[in-house]
């Protein structure tokens, strides 16, 4: 404690001496005129403020290395020197003596570096065994963002401009405003690099990101002032050159906020990333999950568990469950009853296997929907089920219809659809949506709730519908998916089968919801085929997927096939596995002896029934192998009338 006194006192001593020696070399004498004290009392109140708030002294004491020592006095002075500068601008303080005030900082300077020399050497490196030669840590290398840095120089450029504006009522280009821009921009730069502000690092947390932009306003300021004073430009308009500096402050609060939310939750915006927890769920042995056995006395069935904690919160959903599964079967320690969102991992840090997972959490809310349902997946028994709620694109769009007139409602509901359905699966502004939101309460279809269950092991057992909420149940039946590519986005790539039952990828724009094709055999087993082959009443297809669908726009991707040589301009469709199966063996056999083509013979013949379709198709493949090029042309010319004169579409 004495010892940090007589510190600051020296130091105090110190500061004296070089404000009374510059005075006595510049005037001769040491009387002090108005002027004079005034400003030897903005140094000291200066001097004790950086004392204070940079913990000098602290820092002085601490350091085990001369050279830290030394930057620490060299930045706490040139802090002193832009505070001075800044108050003597601010105030206008133009009777002020530059060699008097940067005189008595830079001799301050020197005496403070040979009295801290001489206390290292003498006093403190021989009585706490300092040692010189201790390794310095690494320094960890910055990852420098340069989109920040051109962004934050187009905020600067931006505030100059506006605070021009708002000062002359006209912004023109002039020498001087040239000037003030250039010094603007060199001091923006420094401070950048001193503070580090475009370091990824920072942005662990919303202060971190900040604090180095406060601190660049702040030095920027100070080395306006600093250059104002020293070149006597008293002249320029003090709101004009530091007005800019609080306006590029506020736009960095907002850029830096939302850069910081884009890395802390935004970053990766692909549930697909999960597929490698898809294999690695896929490589256990099915002994992990073993059936239930049969003959097992239930002496605990889980009926009084659910109905306690249901009836409670929603006794229509209790129904629904009682109604759909038999929980007689299910002991009440197989069950677990759920409210989670992204946490829903913690739920799965037991080893006990479950028969039954029940979340109350709106599916909406779950940032990662692939894998939630392949963690759920990975504690259940085979043929255990879950059960969970949403709400749908079509529960969304009633609701507005319900609450308000009709054409507020086709409004508020498109820009809904816009914000929480493609923003989340357009490329770029996905980014911006979940660092903003999360993920949280974006906008999921029936039809990819369920392909994303089938997806992931699932089997749709029942569904239903209970205050605008679409609840559903699925059991576990089979191993996950191991297809990486799943239909997302706008362009859809397809699996099809070639000739000789090769493999092709079609490409097709979106009709259908995400998802979709897992659910083929679904929507075959619910609802068979309609009039054409189609299924029917397929509630994957979008309103404006039928639109496209009539107008052939959905096919325009095709045409990449088509050049690649995958397709040819007349031939069958090319089909799925699944719909590939519903064909009699002779058809599958002859189809792998053609190409696949852009328009099928289905709009020559127009088929209505399954089994016309097949007789129509076997018919062209019959025709082809005899006669490839007269076949074509024949098929293609009775297909463009039916098309174009018949107004035959697709549905």
């Amino acid at each position: 404690m004495k010892l940090a006194i007589l510190t600051i006192i020296i130091d105090f001593i110190f500061l004296v001496a070089s404000f009374s020696g510059i005075h006595f070399v510049k005037n001769g004498n040491l009387e002090f005129s108005l002027i004079h004290r005034e400003l030897f009392i903005i140094i000291i109140f200066i001097w004790a403020f950086v004392y204070l708030i940079y913990r000098k002294l602290a820092i002085l004491s601490d350091s085990s290395s001369f050279y830290r020592g030394i930057a620490v006095i060299t930045k706490s002075n040139i802090i002193i020197a832009f505070i001075l500068s800044f108050t003597i601008v601010a105030f206008h303080l133009m009777a002020i003596s530059r060699i008097q005030a940067y005189g008595s900082c830079l001799l301050f300077y020197a005496l403070e570096i040979v009295g801290y020399s001489i206390y290292y050497y003498t006093f403190k490196k021989k009585y706490f065994q300092i040692d010189s030669g201790a390794k310095v840590a690494p320094v960890k290398r910055s990852t420098y963002s340069f989109a920040l840095t051109v962004i934050d120089s187009i905020l600067l450029l931006t505030a100059f401009v506006l605070t021009t504006w708002l000062k002359r009522g006209h912004v023109t280009v002039s020498d001087d405003y040239i000037d003030i821009l250039l010094v603007l921009y060199g001091l923006w730069l420094l401070s950048a690099i001193v503070t580090r502000k475009f370091d990824r690092v920072n942005f662990s947390s919303f202060y971190s990101a900040i604090a180095p932009c406060i601190k660049s306003v702040l030095f920027m300021a100070a080395g306006l002032a600093f250059i104002i004073f020293s070149l006597r430009l008293f002249y320029l308009s003090r709101l004009q050159i530091f007005g800019a500096l609080p306006i590029l402050l506020g736009f960095e609060i907002v850029v830096f906020y939302l850069y910081y939310s884009y890395r802390s939750h935004g970053g990766n915006v692909k549930d697909i990333e999960s597929i490698a927890q898809v294999h690695e769920i896929h490589r256990k042995e099915q002994d992990d999950f073993p059936p239930a056995e049969e003959g097992v006395v239930v002496r605990d069935p889980v009926e009084e568990k659910l109905s306690n904690a249901l009836d409670f919160l929603n006794p229509t959903l209790c129904k629904f469950i009682n109604d759909s599964l038999d929980l007689s079967g299910i002991e009440r320690d197989e069950c677990a009853l759920i409210h989670a969102d992204n946490q829903f991992k913690s739920v799965a840090s037991g080893a006990k296997q479950h028969r039954l997972v029940v979340n109350i959490q709106k599916l909406n809310d779950i940032r990662w929907i692939n894998q939630y349902f392949l963690v759920v997946y990975s504690f259940l028994k085979m043929d255990g089920f879950i059960v969970g709620v949403a709400q749908t694109t079509d529960a969304r769009h009633t609701h507005f219809f319900k609450r308000f007139p009709k054409y507020l409602a086709i409004i508020l509901s498109l820009l809904d659809f816009i914000w929480r359905r493609m923003f989340p699966k357009l490329p770029i502004v996905q980014k911006i949506y979940f660092a903003l939101t999360k993920g949280q309460n974006r906008l999921v279809s029936r039809a990819e709730i369920l392909g994303r269950l089938y997806f992931c092991g699932f089997k749709s057992v029942a569904e239903t519908e209970i205050d605008g909420r679409y609840y559903f149940i699925a059991r576990k039946v089979k191993a996950p998916s191991l297809d990486e590519n799943p239909t997302y986005g706008p362009l859809v790539r397809l699996k099809r089968t070639g000739a000789h039952n090769h493999p092709i990828t079609v490409y097709k724009f979106r009709t259908m919801h995400p998802y979709s094709e897992y659910l083929q055999e679904y929507v075959y087993e619910k609802n068979l085929l309609e009039e054409g082959g189609k299924f029917k009443d397929d509630f994957r297809v979008t309103g404006w997927g039928r639109f496209m669908r009539k107008t052939w726009l959905d096919e325009l991707p095709m045409l990449y096939n088509w050049i690649t040589g995958d397709l040819q301009l007349v031939g069958v469709r090319p089909l799925s596995h699944q719909y590939l199966s519903l064909y009699d063996l002779e058809l599958r056999e002859l189809r792998q002896k053609v190409k696949p083509g852009l328009i099928p013979p289905f709009f020559a013949d127009m088929p209505k029934t399954i089994d016309e379709i097949m007789d129509s198709e076997k018919k062209y493949i019959q025709a082809y192998l005899t006669n490839p090029l007269k076949t074509q042309w024949r098929y293609f010319f009775k297909c463009f009338y039916n098309i174009a004169i018949r107004k035959a579409r697709s549905a």
